[in-house]
C-alpha cells in the first residue's frame, strides 16, 4: 500500500473518531437540569479531531423517561434477612445471606425473563425502606420469590405491594408472600395479607395439608405445566387458593377429605400471577450437585403474567422482533482425544462432523499456548494443521481467545 493510501485510512480512521468521540463527549458535559453544555467541548484553545464540537445535542433529557416509552423493567424483591447455604473447597457449610446474586428470582426466572425481552432491577426489602412512586413510576412489574413467609417490616412491604397493582402495576408472587410474620413471629395485618392477595388476583382460605393421600389433581393445562419436570405422581403440599373470575387458571388441587376445597395453585389474571410451593420447580439430585428443573413453562407463565404477549423484544439476540442464530467455538479443547474413537482430535470432528457438514455462519478460535509448539506454546505441528484447517472453511470467521 502506498504511503498516500496509508494517510487517507489514518485521516478517515482520526474523523471517525472524532465523530464517536465529539458525541460521547456531549453527552459527558451535560449539566444537573438535562441541559447539553455543548461549550465543553471547546474549552481548550488547541484544536483536536477528539474535542470537535460537532453541535450535536440530545433532544431529550437522557435521565427522564421517553415520552410514550413502553416500560420493560421489572423491580425483583429479595430480603437479605434469608439465607443460602454456601459449601467451599473444603465442604465447610457457610449460611450466606441473600442478594441478587443468589436470588431465586436470578438463579432462575432471570433467563426466561430477560428472553421476553424485560430487564429485572433488584431490590432489598430489608433496606431502610421501599421505592417511592416516583421511583417505581419506570416499572412494567414486581416480581418476588421468597423462601420463607418471614420479614422486617411485613405490614409496610404488604400495603406497598397492594399500592403497586393499584397503579396499574402487574405483580408476580412466586411461592409465598413472604411477608406473614416480622422476624419476631409476631403475624402481620390479615387484612393487609387479604390486600396483597387481592393485588395479585386471589384469595388466600388456608386449609394447608401436606398429607399426599388426601390431595388430589383436579385440572392440569399441559401447554404450561410439565416443561422440563412432569407433575409429580403424588401432591405432597396444598393450600386452597382461589382466584378472580376471568383468570386463566393452569392447576388446581383438591382435598378429597373436605368438601369445597378445590384450590386454583397456578393462574394469571390482568393484575399479575400466583404460583402455589412446590409447583415453579423440582429439585433432584444429580451425582454430587443438585439440578433444578422447571415444572411450570416459564415463558408462557410469565408472558401472560406480565401481560406482554406478542411484544417485540429488543435485546441484542433479536433483529425485527425475530431471534439472531449465533455460534461461537471456544479452542479449548481442540487438540484434546475424543471419546468417540480414542485417536481424533476434537478440533478434527468438530470440522468434519459440525463445520463441513452444515452451512451456517460460525466464528471459532484456537488457544495459541495450547495449539502452537514450542517455543510459542505447548501445542504441536497436527494442532496446527486441524486449527488451520478449520480457518480455512468458507462459513468460518477467526476468532480470538
Amino acid at each position: 500500500m502506498t504511503k498516500s493510501g496509508i494517510s487517507r485510512i489514518i485521516m478517515l480512521a482520526l474523523t471517525i473518531a472524532a465523530i464517536a468521540w465529539g458525541g460521547m463527549s456531549l453527552l459527558a458535559a451535560r449539566s444537573g437540569d438535562g441541559k447539553s453544555d455543548v461549550e465543553v467541548a471547546d474549552t481548550t484553545s488547541t484544536w483536536h479531531p477528539l474535542r470537535k464540537d460537532f453541535g450535536i445535542k440530545p433532544t431529550t433529557s437522557q435521565s427522564a423517561d421517553f415520552p410514550g416509552e413502553v416500560s420493560r423493567r421489572l423491580l425483583a424483591m429479595y430480603d437479605s434477612n434469608e439465607t443460602i447455604e454456601e459449601e467451599d473447597d473444603d465442604e465447610n457449610v457457610t449460611l450466606r445471606p441473600i442478594d441478587s446474586e443468589v436470588s431465586m428470582v436470578h438463579l432462575l426466572a432471570e433467563l426466561p425473563l430477560n428472553h421476553l425481552g424485560l430487564v429485572v432491577e433488584y431490590y432489598d426489602v430489608n433496606g431502610a425502606g421501599l421505592p417511592s412512586p416516583q421511583e417505581m413510576g419506570k416499572y412494567l412489574g414486581v416480581i418476588s420469590w421468597f423462601s420463607d413467609d418471614q420479614m422486617k417490616r411485613p405490614d409496610e412491604y404488604l400495603e406497598w405491594l397492594a399500592f403497586q397493582a393499584q397503579e396499574g402495576r402487574r405483580v408476580v408472587v412466586m411461592e409465598r408472600l413472604g411477608a406473614i410474620t416480622n422476624l419476631d413471629g409476631i403475624p402481620a395485618s390479615q387484612e393487609l395479607i387479604d390486600g396483597a392477595f387481592e393485588a395479585i388476583g386471589g384469595r388466600y382460605l388456608g386449609d394447608w395439608s401436606d398429607d399426599a393421600s388426601s390431595i388430589a389433581l383436579v385440572k392440569s393445562d399441559e401447554e404450561v405445566l410439565g416443561f422440563e419436570q412432569a407433575l409429580p405422581s403424588r401432591f405432597e403440599f396444598y393450600q386452597h387458593y382461589q382466584s378472580v373470575p376471568g383468570s386463566k387458571v393452569y392447576l388446581q388441587l383438591e382435598r378429597t377429605d373436605i368438601p369445597d376445597s378445590v384450590s386454583d395453585v397456578v393462574w394469571t389474571g390482568v393484575t399479575g400471577g400466583f404460583v402455589m410451593p412446590t409447583m415453579a420447580y423440582s429439585e433432584t439430585r444429580l451425582g454430587e450437585r443438585y439440578v433444578q428443573r422447571w415444572i411450570l413453562n416459564p415463558f408462557r407463565f410469565f408472558e401472560d403474567a406480565f401481560g406482554i404477549k406478542g411484544w417485540p423484544r429488543p435485546d441484542f439476540t433479536t433483529l425485527g422482533g425475530r431471534r439472531i442464530f449465533y455460534m461461537h467455538i471456544d479452542g479449548d479443547g481442540l487438540g484434546t482425544i475424543t471419546e468417540l474413537d480414542y485417536k481424533t482430535r476434537c478440533g478434527e470432528v468438530i470440522r468434519r462432523d459440525v463445520l463441513m457438514k452444515y452451512d451456517l455462519p460460525v466464528t471459532a478460535s484456537a488457544v495459541i499456548g495450547r495449539t502452537a509448539p514450542e517455543p510459542f506454546g505447548k501445542g504441536s505441528d497436527r494442532n496446527m494443521e486441524v486449527a488451520r484447517a478449520i480457518f480455512a472453511l468458507d462459513n468460518v470467521e477467526i476468532g480470538s481467545h
